[in-house]
């Protein structure tokens, strides 16, 4: 059997050839048919890492501000000071002293030796839109004729008692009341109970005629020098100084306004007011030596604006005490309301 097998090994390896070689070749490829439907899409893949954040692109515009919250409540007022005792010279406006009750549109300043310095406004001194109406000056008195500075010829026109039931009681009082004589200067021009008022000394506010004390009473006041009673600019110092107002109050005394920009300027802010003592450029002559704000002095001859703070020995002129009516910054310094004790000080020479 074994051997019949491997006799029929060639047989069938012929066959195989034969059948190879009569196999005709496989003819050119057909076109292609078209293409089948898509298959249903597979899951999406797990995400990418983020990338790097890009630059922050600039910043808009600022919105509009929101209204305003409302105000809160007013403090409680301050108790009234002793109205018959001056407080300690602390170079502030204060609306608590010298009267009882105060008076509400109005600031005071004490500048020592029974003199005081003032503000009144429109509106009471609480209120933020309130405007300066008068920048006075009041003298210690009693409510006699005979001590009514200079009988009311330089304005002192008003007297106010120190103690009182009401403001309005104030105006005036008994004979002999112990208060103040007022002189009040306009700083504008403007209507206050139906009349005009100019700017300048106004002889017409509220005058309070007083009682005569008797025969043998001696004033000790001293007649007024020649004055316009008008705020000046030319006056008393040359070259003028740009943004100053004056006034000659008598007595070699004088009043002035010191704003930001020249007096012609009319949006210049009002930032000092004060008061001047005629003298010289000494020592003995600076009233209080400077202790009570009279640090700067101006001479009333100069070659410029700047050359005439001090000046040689003797010089004659002014000593000034500038007193400021908010805080603000001049020249690079903080100034706080009150008596600017470093306005330019002005070191006098001892006198000979």
């Amino acid at each position: 059997m074994k051997n019949r097998l491997l006799l029929l090994i060639p047989a069938l390896l012929a066959v195989v050839f034969i059948a190879a070689a009569c196999t005709p070749p496989a003819g050119t490829a057909g076109p292609m048919g078209p293409t089948g439907p898509a298959g249903q899409a597979g899951k999406a893949g797990p995400a990418g890492a983020a990338g790097l954040a890009g630059p922050r692109g600039p910043q808009g515009e600022r919105g509009p501000a929101g209204p305003a919250g409302a105000a809160g409540p007013s403090g409680p007022a301050a108790p009234a000071a002793a109205a018959s005792s001056s407080p300690v010279l602390s170079g502030q406006w204060r609306s608590d002293w010298p009267f009882d009750p105060p008076l509400p549109d109005h600031l005071f300043l004490d500048t020592g030796k029974g003199r005081v310095l003032f503000l009144h406004y429109d509106k009471p001194v609480t209120d933020a839109s309130k405007k300066l109406l008068y920048f006075g000056e009041g003298v210690r008195a009693r409510f006699f004729a005979e001590e009514q500075p200079d009988g009311g010829k330089t304005g002192f026109v008003h007297f106010h008692r120190l103690k009182a039931p009401t403001v309005d009681a104030g105006h005036g009082g008994p004979p002999g009341a112990d208060g103040y004589w007022l002189r009040h200067v306009a700083v504008a021009e403007f209507e206050m109970m139906g009349m005009k008022v100019k700017p300048g000394v106004d002889f017409g506010f509220m005058p309070t005629a007083a009682p005569k004390a008797g025969d043998g009473y001696v004033a000790g006041t001293l007649p007024s020098s020649i004055t316009k009673w008008q705020w000046q600019n030319a006056w008393p110092f040359t070259p003028a100084l740009p943004e100053h107002l004056f006034l000659d109050a008598g007595n070699g005394r004088l009043l002035f306004l010191h704003f930001d920009k020249p007096v012609s300027d009319p949006t210049g802010m009002l930032l000092y007011v004060g008061d001047g003592v005629r003298g010289s450029f000494t020592a003995n002559d600076r009233p209080d030596r400077g202790k009570t704000g009279f640090v700067h002095f101006h001479r009333f001859l100069a070659p410029t604006v700047d050359a005439g703070h001090g000046g040689p020995p003797g010089a004659e002129g002014y000593w000034l005490r500038h007193i400021a009516v908010t805080d603000f910054e001049m020249m690079g310094m903080k100034v706080k309301a009150g008596i600017d004790f470093n306005f330019m000080p002005t070191a006098p020479p001892a006198a000979k």
